[in-house]
C-alpha cells in the first residue's frame, strides 16, 4: 500500500508540474487553476479505475515527449491528455463526448481561446473511434500514443488486459468477452494500427500478436 501511495503521489507530483508549464506557456494566470487540477486527479483515482488511471496520464506523456517538435499545437495535446478520459463509466457509451464538454467547460472558464478549445476538445472526440478528425500530426501521434498500451511487452499487455477487465466487473463474462474481442478485430483487421510511421514501425507488430494472443485467450474460455 505504501509503495502505490508513493507511486500516486511521485504521478501527481509529475502531472502537477506538467499542468503548471502548460498554463505558463499559454500565459493564464486563473486562481481555478489548482481547483481544477485537484478534479483531474479525483476523477483518474476513482476506486472503479484501475487502468485509465494517472500512470495511463504519465504513460502518455511519456510516449508523446520524444516527438513534441513534430506537433502542430503540443499544448493542445497536453490538455487532450489531460481531459480524455475524465468522464469514464463503463455503463456508458458516450465517455469521449461527455469528456470533451467538460473540457472545454473547464477550459472556457480558464479563459482560453476558442480555436485552442475546439482542437481539445475534437482531439478528444477522435479517442471514440482512434480516427483523426483532421489530418494533422497532432491527431495522429496523439492516438497513436493512446494505442501505445497495445505493443506493450507481453507481461504488461496481460496486465492491462486484467485492468481493463477489473473496470468492466460488473459486466457478465460472456458479454464482456465478446466486445472485447469485437474491438480487437477492429484494430488487428487494420492495414494499419498506428498513423505515424515512426509508431508504426515501432508497435504494429508486437501489437498485433498481443491481441491475436488476448483473441485465442479470449475463445478459448
Amino acid at each position: 500500500m505504501d509503495g502505490l501511495k508513493n507511486n500516486i503521489h511521485w504521478q501527481t507530483t509529475f502531472l502537477h508540474n506538467r499542468w503548471a508549464s502548460v498554463w505558463a506557456n499559454l500565459g493564464i494566470q486563473n486562481p481555478l487553476l489548482p481547483s481544477l487540477f485537484r478534479a483531474i486527479v479525483s476523477a483518474y483515482t476513482h476506486s472503479g479505475r484501475y487502468y485509465h488511471t494517472l500512470h495511463h496520464l504519465c504513460d502518455l506523456f511519456a510516449v508523446l515527449d520524444p516527438y513534441r517538435h513534430q506537433l502542430e499545437h503540443p499544448l493542445a495535446v497536453d490538455l487532450a491528455v489531460f481531459y480524455h478520459d475524465i468522464i469514464y463509466s463503463t455503463y456508458r457509451k458516450d465517455n469521449e463526448e461527455r469528456s470533451a464538454e467538460y473540457a472545454e467547460q473547464q477550459l472556457a472558464l480558464l479563459g482560453c481561446s476558442p480555436d485552442l478549445v475546439t482542437l481539445v476538445s475534437e482531439l478528444i472526440r477522435a479517442t471514440k473511434r482512434h480516427q483523426a478528425l483532421h489530418s494533422t500530426n497532432d491527431f495522429y501521434y496523439f492516438l497513436d500514443a493512446d494505442l501505445s498500451i497495445l505493443a506493450a511487452p507481453s507481461d504488461t499487455y496481460k496486465q492491462y488486459t486484467k485492468d481493463i477487465r477489473q473496470e468492466y466487473n460488473l459486466v457478465p463474462n460472456w458479454l464482456y468477452k465478446q466486445g472485447r474481442a469485437k474491438v480487437l478485430r477492429i484494430f488487428v483487421e487494420r492495414q494499419r494500427i498506428y498513423y505515424t510511421n515512426d509508431m508504426q514501425q515501432r508497435f504494429d507488430a508486437m501489437a498485433r500478436k498481443n491481441m491475436l494472443d488476448e483473441l485465442v485467450m479470449l475463445e478459448a474460455d
